[in-house]
């Protein structure tokens, strides 16, 4: 298999999920493939992802907003009040500009990562980062996210 640069993968204007897991294992210093330095990497300002990986993560987030009911799956989770609070669960993360958001969902991209790094991990020249997702609705309204062990932490 070829060795593709990591600036050329950050060239791209569509990655896979594969894509953005390898330019974070070559940024995080556990790997000897380091052609490039976290910040010296020219990032572009979103990428496009793959239609598989933007499914599974549409599913994921229907499955933390919304009970997995009928109501939440056809969607139906408006009366002429709002937001049906019957099809929110109740420890969900997202707040009601977020459900809006997801309820009309366009399409997700992919801005960078999340730097977590403490000063020890920092002195021993390890990163510890988190892809940041994007989620956009047919308004162009979107919310940005990133999943820390396996916790959704909303940052923009």
């Amino acid at each position: 298999m070829k060795y593709i640069k990591t600036q050329d993968l950050l060239n791209k204007k569509v990655l896979t999920y594969r894509e953005i897991l390898n330019i974070k294992k070559r940024f995080t210093g556990y790997t000897n493939n380091k052609d490039i330095k976290y910040h010296e990497a020219e990032f572009r300002e979103e990428y496009k992802i793959t239609k598989e990986h933007t499914d599974k993560g549409l599913e994921y987030l229907f499955r933390v907003a919304f009970k997995p009911s009928k109501l939440a799956k056809q969607k139906k989770v408006f009366n002429k009040q709002g937001l049906l609070d019957e099809a929110i669960r109740s420890n969900s993360p997202l707040g009601y500009r977020e459900n809006i958001i997801l309820l009309q969902f366009h399409h997700f991209t992919f801005t960078g990562f999340y730097d977590a790094t403490n000063s020890v991990q920092q002195e021993l020249g390890f990163k510890v980062l988190y892809p940041i997702w994007k989620c956009y609705d047919k308004d162009g309204d979107s919310f940005e996210y990133y999943l820390e062990g396996g916790e959704m932490k909303i940052i923009g």
